[in-house]
């Protein structure tokens, strides 16, 4: 084929092979490595355009910076050392690669409570019990910059994205802050505009830490005061959605203005919701708590899905862990492959007493995760179609349901990124990859962080988060045992039987009382929380440990 075929033609067939493929092919002859040799940026160019690793095969390779973190690119100066770093860290969260459990030591304050992470800007920003936002080098771990608690109140929850960070005060208020060289060109908003004590404090912080001048620098941007005391907010640039039951408020950040106030007025088919959570795409909001999920059109206002959280099941299959997993050397992860398990509920049972933790919306705004309090995620890909097809569809048809351990125990917290999601329970730390394509929806296989296995401390959880290279979440590690307790053995929380109490049981359709052991709103009595993370990238300095087997690669990675 090398000596018969135009150049032109191999270079497009070998640009449809699989990696392993190709690097196996320099293993022929003399001849083909050569070729390859020759011709390695356009082979692995169009590698990394199959593998959606880069948007075109003519992308510059400079913009890369734009797409991928710097812990991904310290290694990347090729296409080819691009698919190879990409094909590490997706092997690593996978469980098929080695990956580290590491702590964030530099932190002087022990008790923290949100975390957000910027890769891009090698920041990490922190909130805590007891007061105050610090941000620090995502690398070294030293201090840029931080509001102190007697500005900031206690249990702060935080949001950041693209360069703008939002926080809670007492009251109605939620302040904005820039970072320092972000929007060079944003004017400064009309609305909402910074108060003198906030302008204040902006001053005096810039200057006491003038040494770090403007790395992790923010600077005060506004001061929106909500029209009532709302119970949860969420940011997704360049909206911030502030809510309680029946209103919604949308705010422009880089503005400061009220886009839409949109109050929910509409015959339902539930009451409000009390809220846990809420998230926002461009063509919708989310308001998750119980006794349902609302989905309501950012346009319109109207609530185009109320979904119950009393279900006893949301799917006809039903996936669980297998108590038998999986090990590679070097990771963190240990892997499970989900089985469809027989009914847990008699038949008969239908509804539960039941309700909905958290609700992310994935990146593309397609699909949708949520996460009941007993530890059961459902993930609804392509949730659109619940209103638009015709026929309507059922949500169970197009559901995957899977439950995270043991359903006598509490869910903790959600993360949503792309094609996996994080979980943490009382059971454990679970990463569950799927694959959404259009048809083929489908769960890959669910990762648990083994050495994480502590009902006790899991309870203790504030937060959780994932970036390009790692999952962050609030810990102490490694966490001193109690006096007379132990690593739980993973296998016998799998076989925990619960406690199920019939509220009618002289009906067909009963209700039954599945309320895990500890509620999502008990307080969290730790008294040390700091920053852990499970890291995925290659590890620095020196060459990998060791690189992935093609046997490894069984789940769609190639």
């Amino acid at each position: 084929m090398f000596s018969t075929l135009p150049a032109e033609l191999i270079l497009d067939i070998l640009g449809w092979l699989p990696i392993d493929t190709v690097r196996n092919l320099n293993l022929v002859s003399k001849h083909v490595r050569d070729f390859i040799d020759v011709n390695e940026d356009i082979i692995y160019r169009t590698a990394a355009f199959q593998l959606g690793y880069i948007p075109s095969k003519d992308f510059a390779f400079e913009n890369l910076a734009h797409l991928y973190s710097p812990r991904i690119m310290r290694y990347v100066s090729t296409c080819k050392e691009l698919c190879k770093e990409l094909r590490y860290v997706s092997a690593a969260w996978k469980g098929r690669a080695p990956s580290a459990i590491r702590v964030f030591e530099p932190f002087q304050q022990d008790d923290v409570h949100r975390i957000k992470v910027d890769e891009d800007a090698g920041i990490i920003i922190n909130s805590f019990n007891m007061g105050g936002i610090c941000v620090s080098d995502l690398e070294t771990g030293s201090m840029l910059w931080a509001l102190s608690a007697n500005y900031v109140s206690g249990y702060p929850h935080v949001e950041y994205e693209n360069g703008f960070m939002i926080f809670n005060l007492r009251g109605k208020r939620k302040e904005v802050w820039k970072l320092v060289g972000s929007h060079p060109r944003l004017p400064r908003p009309k609305s909402s505009p910074v108060d003198s004590k906030q302008a204040t404090i902006s001053r005096l912080m810039g200057e006491h830490y003038c040494d770090t001048y403007p790395r992790g620098h923010f600077q005060a941007w506004s001061a929106i005061e909500v029209p009532e005391l709302t119970h949860a907010f969420r940011f997704v640039y360049p909206t911030l959605l502030t809510a309680e039951r029946r209103h919604l408020y949308l705010y422009d950040v880089r503005t400061g203005t009220l886009e839409r106030n949109i109050v929910i007025t509409e015959p339902e088919i539930h009451e409000p919701p009390h809220l846990t959570y809420v998230d926002i795409s461009p063509h919708y909001i989310f308001v998750c708590g119980w006794p349902s999920i609302r989905i309501v059109s950012r346009q319109t206002g109207k609530v185009l899905m109320d979904i119950a959280s009393d279900k006893a099941h949301y799917s006809p299959n039903v996936f669980a862990m297998d108590r038998h997993t999986e090990t590679t050397q070097g990771s963190a992860l240990c892997i499970h492959r989900p089985y469809i398990r027989e009914p847990a509920l008699q038949t008969q049972i239908t509804h539960v007493y039941d309700q909905f933790l958290a609700t992310h919306v994935s990146p593309c705004g397609h699909h949708l995760a949520i996460l009941s309090v007993s530890s059961r995620l459902l993930i609804v890909p392509f949730f659109e179609r619940l209103w638009e097809d015709n026929p309507l569809p059922d949500i169970n048809s197009i559901s995957l349901e899977i439950e995270l351990g043991s359903r006598a125990r509490s869910s903790r917290y959600l993360a949503f990124d792309s094609s996996r999601v994080a979980v943490a329970t009382d059971t454990g730390i679970f990463i569950v990859h799927l694959d959404l394509s259009k048809g083929a929806e489908r769960i890959l296989n669910v990762c648990r962080v083994q050495e994480l296995d502590r009902p006790h401390a899991l309870g203790e959880m504030s937060c959780l988060q994932m970036s390009q290279t790692a999952l962050w979440l609030t810990w102490q590690y490694p966490y001193p045992e109690p006096i007379g307790q132990s690593r739980t053995n993973f296998g016998e929380l799998l076989a925990e039987r619960v406690s199920y109490h019939v509220f009618n049981p002289t009906i067909p359709i009963g209700t039954i009382n599945i309320r895990p052991f500890g509620g999502f709103d008990d307080l969290v009595q730790i008294t040390r929380k700091q920053v852990c993370r499970v890291d995925f990238a290659r590890p620095l300095p020196g060459p990998m440990q060791r690189e992935p087997t093609p046997e490894e690669f069984d789940d769609g990675d190639f």
